[in-house]
């Protein structure tokens, strides 16, 4: 039997708002429409939500999703970090687009600016 599955009721109870938020998180972060909620300090939290879940595997997305979210407000320092760390952690996917997102990092952390997600989230 697995920790969580072990755990008390209270326990259970945390973990599964925890990923209720994490699934919350994910959608607004994939959101690049000119409504989305998504902004770097919920990309940090969604981090340290699978952090607090365990759920190690799925690092290298969030720092992804953290190296779009800074870029697409400007901040290229935080945006170049994350995705260093999300190739480091090894990004997780199916099918082909693990390739994709590690090429997708490999342009962000080499030009920012020049990154289809630098700004995307700024009022035009």
């Amino acid at each position: 039997t697995c920790a969580l599955c072990s755990s008390n009721i209270g326990e259970i109870s945390t973990s599964d708002s925890r990923t209720r938020e994490i699934l919350e998180m994910q959608t607004h972060l994939a959101d690049w429409s000119s409504g989305s909620l998504a902004t770097p300090k919920m990309a940090r939290q969604l981090l340290a939500l699978y952090e607090a879940e365990e759920i190690h595997a799925a690092m290298g997305k969030g720092h992804v999703f953290a190296a779009l979210a800074h870029n697409a407000v400007g901040d290229t320092f935080r945006a170049k970090k994350h995705a260093r760390l999300g190739i480091e952690a090894g990004i997780v996917n199916s099918g082909g687009e693990k390739d994709e997102d590690v090429r997708d990092m490999l342009a962000l952390k080499e030009n920012p600016e020049g990154h289809w997600s630098y700004m995307a989230r700024m009022p035009k």
